[in-house]
């Protein structure tokens, strides 16, 4: 498991009520492992899509880990923020209040290592019509 170097990104605007948005994104992330998706209404009008996803090493035990570390991270840099995202080399984390994800979500394959250590991913694309 590689947590080093870790790399955040965020939206700039922050959210109108920060502790409660805080909190929702804390009960969000503590429900997500491995290779998941969630989407939690906000408010009536208002969706909030995360995502978070392990590279295929890891155990779930490990998993949960690294997704402990980039959450972390997350808390202390992105306090209050409407979206943002921590990578680290084994595990990512995402969140937005804006679509981002496959409507209706889409439980993907975690990503097969190659022989020569690349990671190597299939994507399913629904055309709609």
């Amino acid at each position: 498991m590689e947590t080093d170097p870790p790399f955040h990104m965020w939206n700039v605007a922050n959210a109108t009520q920060p502790d409660k948005f805080n909190e929702i994104l804390e009960k969000t992330f503590s429900n997500l492992s491995m290779y998941a998706t969630s989407q939690t209404n906000v408010t009536s009008s208002i969706e909030l899509q995360s995502t978070v996803r392990c590279t295929p090493d890891l155990s779930p035990t490990d998993c949960v880990t690294c997704l402990d570390f980039a959450v972390s991270g997350l808390r202390s840099l992105l306090d209050g923020k409407k979206g943002g995202r921590g990578l680290a080399p084994s595990c990512d984390i995402r969140y937005e209040l804006y679509t981002f994800l496959l409507d209706p979500p889409v439980t993907a394959q975690p990503p097969a290592l190659h022989p020569t250590g690349l990671i190597v991913t299939a994507a399913v694309v629904k055309v709609l019509q």
